[in-house]
């Protein structure tokens, strides 16, 4: 009694049957009989501290630390409270809290909180602040692992905490980081590592000015930082030094996700995410000496990111210390140059360089393996380029020829898309009113030796004797424009087109270009608008095979000597009444 103890262990002093334990008032009170700096309670199956026995222990003053980790402790108000009178205690363990079965009946005054009772409220300014006062010279927390679940995490207000510098609540199963904290003032490391904190308050650990160490491994930050484009997350937290967000499936960064930390941070571990590229802009920093990339999908690194690597140690003078180890490397043609700066490097790589890669025959080796043969890949790759280059300029002959053959298959219909949207979007202004409307009752479509039946009886007896409008190119063609566009310009503004065929007009070449343009526009407007007026007597196999195709969609007339030879504008011949109705109707 009385004297001066530095450390007593009580550990693993539990019950050799199954059962559970209460740290009873009394025993308390015993402990405090003594002026103990240190005790150790750890694995003791203890599952509550009776409420007042702080209160009774005599040197309470001279506890420094007070280690309850690996026990069964579901909490009791009375006793948080209680630790207040602690005054001179620093460091506080009670990580490990496991859930026993109790079979043996405890009668005690102790109540428990569960942590379903905790409301759980979608956003933190809608949750209850937890005020919890703690001693005054307390600076180790190691509530990791205390059996939270099933709950979000709410707004907690630390008083007394200004000497608190290490705080941990890894391993609590928060299912969202929707809470944050406050009071922790002079906090310098954190671990919130597995929260779930895919529903993330960006405001979380806004209120730790000098946090120097944030640690946050499997807390799903992939999803909660998905949006946070301005990275809020981080924003306040000026002095961190070392962030480790491994394990949180990230696939790729937001950029300005690290834009505080730019000019304060020492170490940044990625490890066992889903990066298949490097994945920060290291030239932004000027203080980070050490990345891990470990367990991640990176095959290679680019030239541009080695080349970043490089100027960011030279530029800063930084040894800088990079970990690569167990990724998904290749040793093929693309990383021939990510194979030589591994060993040519002078940034510092873990494994002595020598990582586990595919090799390019498929098989497994190493990147030195892989270096010491670099010229028998680089022959491979030589090979491959050059099949690679003869595979291509096959497949663009193939391309240009087929393409060829169809364009010269198609050619006519293409001609004539290609003039139809030249018309519309270059020479023509659509008519007002009807779209049905047409300029002409007919295009005639005739060759020079022609012109004077034309011109002569069939004009007569459809312009002057019925007046329908017929446009003739020698006499309505526009000067100055094309011959071609003038065609399909008569196509297109005439009801019908006039083909008077004849042996002559099987040799015109614009003649057989009138044929085509007709044909293609009487497929694009589905309608009967071709009147063949056949001149001399020929055969249907010495016709344009257009029009061969089309002979049986078409009117036909025949002219007989005495219609050519007509004279005196004798127009009682049946053709020129069968005539006249195929053009109008």
């Amino acid at each position: 009694m009385d004297r001066n103890v530095t450390s007593i262990n009580f550990s693993n002093n539990f019950r050799a049957v199954a059962a559970a334990d209460v740290l009873l008032a009394s025993q308390f009170s015993m402990i405090g009989a003594v002026c103990l700096k240190e005790i150790d309670l750890t694995r003791n199956r203890i599952i509550s501290i009776q409420s007042g026995g702080i209160n009774l222990m005599k040197h309470k003053n001279c506890l420094e630390k007070l280690i309850l980790k690996e026990n069964s402790i579901w909490g009791d108000l009375v006793i948080v409270l209680e630790l207040v009178q602690l005054v001179n205690l620093h460091w506080l363990d009670i990580s490990n809290q496991a859930t026993i079965h109790i079979k043996t009946k405890v009668k005690t005054n102790i109540t428990f909180v569960h942590r379903q009772d905790i409301p759980n409220t979608k956003y933190s300014s809608d949750r209850s602040t937890y005020a919890i006062q703690l001693p005054r010279n307390l600076q180790y927390i190691d509530a990791s692992r205390i059996g939270v679940r099933s709950t979000g995490l709410i707004n907690l207000n630390f008083t007394n905490a200004g000497k608190v510098d290490f705080f941990s609540l890894a391993g609590n199963k928060f299912i969202d980081c929707l809470g944050h904290f406050h009071g922790l003032s002079h906090l310098q490391t954190l671990d919130i590592s597995d929260f779930n904190c895919s529903e993330l308050d960006l405001k979380m650990i806004s209120f730790m000015p000098y946090l120097k160490t944030l640690i946050s491994r499997r807390t799903h930050l992939n999803v909660g930082l998905q949006n946070d484009v301005n990275g809020e997350f981080l924003k306040q937290s000026l002095e961190v030094k070392h962030i480790d967000i491994s394990d949180n499936g990230f696939f790729t960064f937001n950029q300005n996700m690290f834009v505080s930390q730019y000019r304060s941070l020492i170490s940044l571990d990625l490890s066992k995410n889903k990066f298949s590229k490097f994945p920060i802009q290291i030239s932004k920093f000027s203080t980070l000496m050490k990345l891990s990339l470990v367990q991640n999908r990176i095959a290679f690194l680019q030239k541009s990111d080695m080349n970043q690597l490089e100027n960011y140690q030279r530029d800063n003078n930084i040894e800088f210390e990079l970990l690569l180890n167990d990724n998904h490397f290749v040793c093929n043609c693309d990383s021939i140059d990510f194979l030589r700066w591994l060993q040519e490097t002078k940034v510092a790589l873990d494994k002595n360089r020598n990582y586990s890669c595919v090799y390019i025959d498929n098989s497994q080796k190493t990147t030195v393996y892989a270096f010491k043969h670099l010229e028998f890949i680089e022959s491979k790759c030589l090979s491959k380029i050059w099949l690679t280059i003869t595979i291509i300029l096959v497949v663009l002959f193939l391309f240009i020829f087929t393409a060829s053959s169809l364009a010269y298959k198609y050619r006519i219909t293409l001609h004539f898309w290609y003039l139809h949207i030249r018309r519309k979007y270059r020479h023509y202004t659509a008519l007002e009113g009807d779209s049905k409307e047409y300029k002409y009752n007919a295009f005639v479509a005739f060759c020079n030796e022609d012109e004077e039946w034309v011109c002569g009886s069939l004009v007569n007896y459809l312009e002057k004797k019925n007046g329908l409008a017929l446009c003739l190119h020698d006499r309505d063609f526009a000067a100055g424009k094309l011959i071609m566009d003038n065609i399909i310009e008569a196509i297109f503004e005439s009801k019908k087109v006039v083909l008077v065929i004849s042996e002559e007009f099987l040799k015109s070449s614009w003649c057989e270009f009138e044929l085509d343009m007709a044909r293609m526009k009487m497929f694009q407007d589905n309608r009967d608008m071709l009147v063949v007026v056949l001149l001399d007597k020929l055969s249907t196999s010495r016709m344009p095979i257009s029009l061969q195709r089309i002979w049986n969609k078409v009117t036909c007339l025949e002219v007989d000597e005495t219609i050519c030879t007509n004279q005196n504008d004798n127009f009682e011949h049946l053709f020129w009444k069968r005539l006249y109705e195929a053009v109008v109707m």
